[in-house]
């Protein structure tokens, strides 16, 4: 008796779930509870199973949770599945373009500890950006009638800028270490130990995550000719070295 009126109640369970999760309009419902009320259940089947000396069902890999779940229960998932709103398709994203990779430079060995800045950098004259500039084709010619040498040397570094991608590159003034002499000497030493750089970055944390892709710095040193390397920042507060003692130490 008790197992009959638990059978009765679930049945009575799968149809209320039924109806709860039907809406206005939805024909099937009805002939669904009907028919999950006339379907036996996996207590039935386990039962009848047994009788007939069958071996308890299992879960196992061939065995599907959902044919061990009640007929009523199976009903109300697939209607609350059909009236759930799905997910509509995302748009197509703009694809995002690998931003290109830092170039591989390795700091100088006292770069943190010293407090003398440093330059990754092309020893460059201004003679040189200033012919850049004044071979440039026409579309790309400074539009300043009469302009010096100043304004070529610096519309020069824009067209190296424009170039080659590299818009951070700046100018600035090195000097040469007699410490740590240049591997390649530069073209052009002033008089005061000055040597005019077209800098990559600096020592600075902030200039050297800013530093040019390697793609970027290849077209520099096919511009230029040589490759960068480290120079050491000019300071007006530094002793004065004979300008004959700064050639020789470059080219040794």
């Amino acid at each position: 008796m008790n197992r009959i009126l638990f059978l009765v109640l679930l049945r009575l369970r799968d149809v209320v779930l039924l109806l709860a999760s039907a809406r206005p309009g939805d024909a099937f419902v009805l002939p669904l509870a009907r028919f999950a009320f006339a379907m036996p259940n996996c207590v039935d089947m386990r039962a009848s199973r047994r009788k007939q000396g069958h071996p308890a069902t299992k879960l196992g890999a061939n065995v599907s949770t959902a044919k061990l779940l009640p007929a009523g229960t199976q009903m109300w998932s697939f209607a609350s599945a059909m009236s759930t709103a799905q997910g509509t398709k995302p748009r197509d994203l703009p694809r995002l373009h690998d931003r290109p990779s830092k170039c591989f430079l390795a700091l100088p060995h006292d770069a943190l500890s010293s407090t003398t800045l440093r330059y990754y950098a092309f020893a460059v004259t201004e003679d040189f950006l200033a012919d850049l500039a004044r071979s440039a084709p026409k579309r790309e010619r400074l539009r300043v009638p009469h302009a010096d040498g100043v304004q070529l040397t610096h519309h020069g570094l824009r067209l190296v800028r424009f170039r080659t991608g590299a818009h951070r590159i700046f100018l600035t003034a090195g000097r040469i270490d007699r410490d740590r002499p240049p591997r390649h000497p530069p073209p052009f030493v002033a008089p005061n130990g000055i040597v005019p750089l077209v800098a990559v970055c600096s020592t600075e944390p902030s200039s050297y995550r800013k530093r040019p892709s390697q793609e970027q710095v290849d077209r520099l040193t096919d511009l230029f000719g040589t490759p960068p390397q480290w120079w050491t920042a000019f300071s007006r507060d530094m002793p004065r070295q004979p300008t004959d003692e700064v050639i020789a130490s470059a080219r040794a």
